[in-house]
């Protein structure tokens, strides 16, 4: 589990690309192939949408494609239709969608040739566009037509007027060809997965990739990358990052990974995003077919543009990837950006809703959390920090930034003289530390360790997610640390606590129903007050626009509303900001843009509660009413530190085998019996026995207020008589 120095875990890519757009006069040339008599326009409504009032304008042909706040669809239709859609009275204005407009603002001024993103609407002939833009002289290097239709191409700046007026077209930024940037820093393994691999969980039947810069592939401890996608070359930093994922300990025993017997893939970063996770979910590789599905995946690189913590066509793609793919939890390092004390200096792909975004923290070399630490060591020497442009909460989890023992390239090639490397170093380790403990995750899972998949389906990406941040270790976020929640994101990866949680202490709801605007969801959960009660709710968001930026990027607004056993109320993440533990009752919270109690920034929602009382909790996920434009939403929800309970009832006895003369003690778990919430009730049971037919009666009590658990005794005796 990558052991040396304590604890191993980082390194330093990011792969460079830059966003820049530019805002030129418009030129309306007709360029393009599409229908001249229809148009992309925005349909701005009076209030939410009803589906009703969907359904008529879809009557009249028109194509729902892009929501935008507020209450703004981007919509599809002919021409003609115009005037009959703006006077519906619901309709409160429409406008077609301006070439300008289509521009990213960070093109204005750009000059002679530059890369571009052509992000093109859904549903269009790709090949028309192409061979429209190739006629105007444009160089194409690459067309996706994986969940996100773009072409990636070499143009005349000049150009981008005259490229914007193609209909097809929706939207345009630079790019920038992906670059490494290394950091040699330091770290340590805290992350309790010698637990979970003590006892045959390590990553044994997960397909799980690597996609980075390159591999050495001829390393003695890489022997399970069995595939490889796109046209890898050698390099040592993804021979690092793989190491720290898939080193099988050959060589040395100290750098061995996390997921040490898993699947593994290592993908080229150059060939798109949605493209490498639709190869890995469906198990094929330019190498060849794996025969089964692939869900995890770690990238600790970026495109190269600035780090601003934007929402551009880089998140939207990986959104839109997961939306298509939902079973694949993507990990992406945050970056290294801070010199100082600056905020928010994250990458477009890191602060997508549905990914699993990391973040770091210095570890001191040492193997104490209590001196673990955030702090400015210089340009390129500190791991970025949040919040996301729209004030979401990013990182979602974090890891060691520095001293991480790894594979590195063999015979001197790599970043040291041996082919080993103990100062790996950044939130480029930290990824694939969180994504290695999330393939442990989904193994546990699958294999119905705790209770609740019999017939060992995969999860969805969302519910590995909650699981994770609901069981995950929190830094304090007082003293000099600086390690404050825009800094460890919902935590550290705990997967000893995850594994000794086990089936008694978790409550796992996968998609149990799906919620539209207004509808709710709720069930009862049990906590005996032994563990801190964690609940977290995860949902795939939909992909926001390309032209998001700082603006809110959530679609569908879910609310986690829990009750306690004495009627106290808690709203996910309401007091979280500032603390480890959820503030009770309705005060504004960090992330309401309205000062409101409930959340309307994030697709992640928690509640922790250091001391719970005992008894009965109700989880309740509500659709905000007038606040889901694409649903209805599904979503997961995870309980760490409580029991299951339900209507079903269950009975247990203390022991499997009894003496003649012996007390057995009857425990009764149900929520029917729980009539009253405010006293401790009892109950009568009859309980006979082959030899003992007609039965006898044994009172039981409920063991708390409000516990819907009910326990009494019952004596046993030798002879055939009462008792």
């Amino acid at each position: 589990m990558m052991k040396i120095r304590n604890r191993n875990i980082v390194g330093a890519v990011l792969a460079m690309g830059i966003c820049i757009s530019m805002l030129l006069s418009t030129s309306f040339v007709l360029v393009g192939a599409a229908d001249s008599d229809r148009d992309y326009v925005f349909v701005q409504f009076t209030e939410s949408p009803t589906q009703w009032m969907k359904d008529e304008i879809q009557d009249m042909g028109g194509i729902f494609h892009q929501y935008y706040h507020p209450n703004t669809y981007l919509i599809e239709v002919e021409t003609a239709k115009l005037g009959a859609i703006e006077a519906l009275y619901f309709v409160l204005n429409i406008r077609v969608y301006e070439p300008h407009e289509k521009i990213d603002p960070g093109l204005k001024g750009a000059t002679g040739d530059i890369d571009l993103r052509i992000v093109l609407h859904n549903g269009v002939d790709t090949r028309t566009v192409v061979e429209a833009l190739e006629l105007r002289g444009v160089d194409i290097t690459r067309v996706n037509t994986v969940s996100v239709n773009y072409v990636i191409c070499s143009v005349d700046s000049a150009l981008l007027s005259d490229i914007a007026s193609i209909k097809e077209v929706r939207w345009m930024q630079q790019v920038y060809e992906p670059q490494t940037l290394m950091d040699n820093i330091q770290s340590n393994t805290f992350m309790g997965a010698d637990t979970p691999q003590a006892n045959a969980f390590t990553g044994s039947g997960i397909l799980a990739e690597v996609i980075d810069n390159g591999c050495d592939f001829t390393h003695t401890d890489l022997g399970q990358i069995l595939y490889t996608d796109f046209s890898p070359v050698a390099d040592s930093h993804g021979t690092c990052t793989s190491g720290i994922m898939f080193g099988d300990g050959t060589g040395n025993m100290n750098a061995q990974g996390i997921m040490y017997e898993g699947t593994g893939v290592f993908g080229d970063w150059g060939n798109g995003n949605a493209l490498g996770i639709s190869n890995l979910w469906l198990g094929t590789f330019t190498s060849g077919n794996a025969g089964q599905n692939g869900v995890v995946q770690t990238n600790s690189w970026w495109n190269g543009a600035t780090m601003d913590g934007e929402y551009d066509a880089m998140s939207n793609e990986l959104d839109q990837a997961i939306v298509d793919n939902p079973k694949v939890l993507t990990h992406w390092a945050i970056g290294n950006s801070n010199d100082g004390e600056a905020e928010g200096l994250m990458s477009a792909e890191s602060i997508s809703k549905n990914n699993m975004g990391v973040g770091a923290i210095f570890h001191m070399d040492t193997a104490s959390t209590a001196d673990d630490d955030w702090h400015s060591a210089g340009a390129g020497m500190t791991p970025s920090r949040g919040p996301a442009a729209d004030g979401r909460a990013k990182p979602d989890m974090l890891a060691c930034f520095d001293w991480i023992l790894c594979t590195d390239q063999m015979g001197g090639a790599g970043y040291t003289g041996t082919d080993y490397y103990d100062d790996f170093g950044g939130t480029s380790g930290a990824s694939p530390t969180v994504a290695g403990c999330s393939g442990l995750a989904y193994e546990m899972y699958q294999e119905n360790y705790f209770d609740n998949n019999p017939t060992n389906e995969l999860p969805y990406s969302c519910t590995i997610k909650a699981l994770m941040i609901a069981d995950a270790y929190q830094y304090p976020m007082t003293g000099g640390n600086l390690i404050t929640r825009n800094v460890q994101g919902w935590g550290s990866p705990d997967m000893e606590n995850m594994y000794n949680l086990g089936d008694q202490y978790h409550v796992i709801e996968e998609y149990p129903q799906a919620l539209n605007s207004g509808d709710s969801w709720d069930r009862g959960v049990f906590s005996d007050g032994v563990n801190p009660l964690k609940i977290t709710l995860a949902w795939v968001d939909p992909a926001a626009p390309e032209t998001t930026i700082a603006g809110r990027a959530l679609i569908n607004n879910l609310d986690l509303h829990i009750t306690s056993p004495s009627g106290t109320q808690y709203w996910g993440n309401n007091g979280l900001g500032t603390a480890l533990y959820s503030s009770s009752g309705t005060g504004a919270q960090r992330w309401s843009s309205t000062a409101s109690y409930r959340d309307d920034l994030n697709n992640v929602e928690n509640v922790f509660i250091l001391a719970p009382e005992v008894g009965v909790w109700t989880v309740e996920v509500q659709g905000r009413t007038g606040d889901i434009a694409e649903g209805p939403q599904d979503f997961s929800v995870v309980a760490s530190g409580a029991a299951s309970i339900s209507s079903m009832g269950t009975i247990d006895l203390d022991k499997a085998v009894y003496m003649l003369e012996d007390t057995a003690t009857i425990t009764v778990t149900d929520l029917d019996l729980d009539t009253d919430s405010g006293t401790i009730q009892t109950v009568n049971v009859n309980v006979d026995s082959t030899t003992e037919p007609t039965g006898e009666t044994v009172l039981l009590t409920e063991t708390a207020v409000d516990s819907a658990t009910f326990e009494g005794p019952l004596t046993l005796s030798a002879t055939n008589g009462a008792g």
